[in-house]
């Protein structure tokens, strides 16, 4: 596993496959835009290796960069990867990592980007609606650039387009930290522009589950099988996707 510094204290790391033309997924934890989730970090990577695709995972808020370097020195970061040797490229962001994977991901050409494949979500922060706004996130993201029109410019759903990547989300109903609501907007958004999901939300589970098994889990209360099925879902979204 490689590790690459891109941005002061900012890095990522490399988890590949030995596989001839393997697709790549670029890995955002979460971390509310004060820190990178380990949980949602490279232990997801080795889960993406598995079943024979390669990842990247960014390790962004080692040094806390605001709106709009945040984005900007990803995006050099990815363009001086260059992933245009990888079969198929998806963005997987986990709550805030979630709302970074989309801007990226939906403002590409903003970015100077490829389009990714696809966008995999787990339980994002998306919208900075007064109703469901995990305001820490909105204020770590923007710092001192904080305001009502930057705020509307980051809820994600209303920058999606006709020209928007594929979406694969999850997301559980009882969410009290994030809710679920910001999901449920997105995925409006995504109907109302006649782009493909494909959604999952489960009946149960808090925030922050990860891969909601004991691999990512800090205690017992993290593990709960019936969200778990979340991945063998993404495995045949994959499956899917591979025979288009």
């Amino acid at each position: 596993m490689e590790k690459v510094y891109y941005d002061g204290k900012n890095y990522y790391t490399k988890l590949f496959v030995e596989t001839k033309n393997s697709d790549l997924v670029i890995i955002f934890p979460g971390g509310g835009y004060t820190h990178t989730s380990n949980r949602e970090a490279e232990v997801i990577g080795e889960k993406i290796n598995a079943i024979g695709k390669s990842a990247i995972v960014f390790h962004y808020r080692e040094d806390l960069k605001t709106y709009p370097d945040v984005f900007l020195n990803i995006a050099s970061a990815l363009k001086a990867f260059d992933y245009t040797n990888f079969n198929k490229v998806y963005g997987l962001g986990f709550s805030a990592g979630g709302h970074l994977a989309l801007e990226i991901g939906l403002h590409y050409n903003y970015y100077g980007l490829n389009k990714w494949n696809g966008l995999i979500l787990g339980y994002p922060v998306v919208s900075s609606s007064l109703e469901c706004i995990h305001e820490g996130s909105f204020k770590n993201l923007l710092g001192s650039h904080d305001n009502e029109e930057l705020r509307r410019r980051f809820s994600m759903e209303n920058e999606v387009t006709k020209d928007s990547p594929k979406l694969f989300l999850f997301a559980t109903s009882t969410d009290e930290s994030v809710p679920v609501l910001n999901s449920l907007k997105l995925m409006n958004a995504y109907a109302k522009n006649k782009v493909n999901f494909a959604s999952f939300i489960y009946p149960l589970g808090h925030h922050g589950l990860g891969l909601a098994t004991k691999e990512t889990a800090r205690d017992d209360r993290d593990i709960i099988p019936y969200v778990s099925t979340w991945f063998s879902l993404l495995v045949e979204w994959f499956k899917n996707e591979d025979n288009k």
